[in-house]
C-alpha cells in the first residue's frame, strides 16, 4: 500500500476502525515486534508532517509511566528526551512481508531516557544522522509497547533482561540548548565572547599607560618637594603684598 504524507498530526493518527482492533489485541511484557500493529505503526509514523510541529503537538507524559502504564499510551504521539547510546541497527531483515508497511526499511536506535536513565528502543521509518555518543536528542513517536528482552551480547549480560519501551518515530530532532529565557546558545556564546574581548582591551590599555608612566617617572622623575618649612609664606612679605594690593585698588577707584 502506498504512504500519502497527511497535512496534520491529527490526520496521521486517524486509525481505522480495522487498525484500533489490532492496537487493542497488543500485549505488553512479551518479547515480540514485529507484530501487524508494529507494521500499522510504522506507517502512520512515516505519515506524520515534516517539522517541528510534530514535537510541539506531543503529549510529554512523565517518562515513568511508559513502563508503568503502557496500553494509556499505546498509538498516541508522546515525546521525550533521551541520551543516545551510540547504536543504531539496521532492522529490515527482520520484517516479514506485509500489507501495512510491506519491506520498507527500519532502524532500530538505542537510547537513555533523560529523566530516568533507562533503555528506550526507538523504531525508525528514516535513517538517522551520524550522532556523537552521548549526545542529548529529542524525540515525538507514536508509543507501541514494552518489550522484554535480554541485553545485547556485545554490549551487556545476555541472561540479564530488562522492559524496553518502544516508540515509533519518523525522525529524531538535536536537541537544541536555550539561555536567557529563549536566546539561541550560540548567540550567548558570541555576546560572551564580544564582553570577553572588550574586558582584554581594557586591561591591555591599563596595562599600557601603566607601563607608559612607569617609564615616563624613570625618564623625567620629579623634583622632590620642598621641606614644610621652605613651604611657609614670610607673615611680614604678605602683610606688605596685601598693602600695596589695597593701595592699588584706591588709586584705580574712579572718583565720584
Amino acid at each position: 500500500m502506498p504512504i500519502t504524507p497527511a497535512a496534520t498530526v491529527e490526520e496521521a493518527l486517524t486509525y481505522s476502525d480495522a487498525e484500533k482492533t489490532i492496537l487493542e489485541d497488543v500485549y505488553d511484557g512479551d518479547d515480540q515486534i514485529n507484530t501487524s500493529a508494529f507494521y500499522v505503526l510504522l506507517r502512520r509514523a512515516a505519515m506524520l508532517p515534516e517539522g517541528r510541529d510534530v514535537l510541539d503537538q506531543a503529549e510529554q507524559p512523565n517518562p515513568k509511566s511508559f513502563w508503568q502504564e503502557p496500553r494509556r499510551y499505546r498509538g498516541r504521539l508522546v515525546r521525550l528526551e533521551a541520551i543516545y547510546a551510540g547504536r543504531v541497527t539496521n532492522y529490515t531483515k527482520n520484517l516479514s512481508p506485509n500489507r501495512w508497511w510491506g519491506k520498507r526499511p527500519v532502524w532500530m536506535m538505542d537510547v537513555v531516557e533523560y529523566q530516568t536513565n533507562k533503555p528506550v528502543i526507538v523504531a525508525l521509518t528514516k535513517k538517522p544522522p551520524g550522532i556523537a555518543i552521548g549526545a542529548r536528542i529529542r524525540i515525538s513517536g507514536i508509543f507501541y509497547k514494552v518489550v522484554t528482552l535480554p541485553e545485547n551480547k556485545q554490549t551487556g549480560d545476555p541472561s540479564q533482561k530488562h522492559d524496553y519501551p518502544i516508540i515509533v518515530a519518523k525522525s529524531i530532532f538535536l536537541f537544541q540548548r536555550s539561555i536567557s529565557g529563549g536566546a539561541p546558545f550560540g548567540a550567548v556564546i558570541l555576546s560572551m565572547s564580544v564582553i570577553l574581548l572588550i574586558v582584554l582591551f581594557i586591561m591591555l590599555r591599563r596595562y599600557i599607560t601603566h607601563r607608559a608612566d612607569a617609564i615616563k617617572s624613570r625618564l623625567f622623575p620629579e623634583i622632590t618637594p620642598s621641606s614644610p618649612e621652605e613651604d611657609e609664606v614670610d607673615e611680614e612679605l604678605r602683610r606688605e603684598v596685601e598693602s600695596y594690593l589695597a593701595e592699588k585698588r584706591d588709586t584705580e577707584r574712579p572718583e565720584d
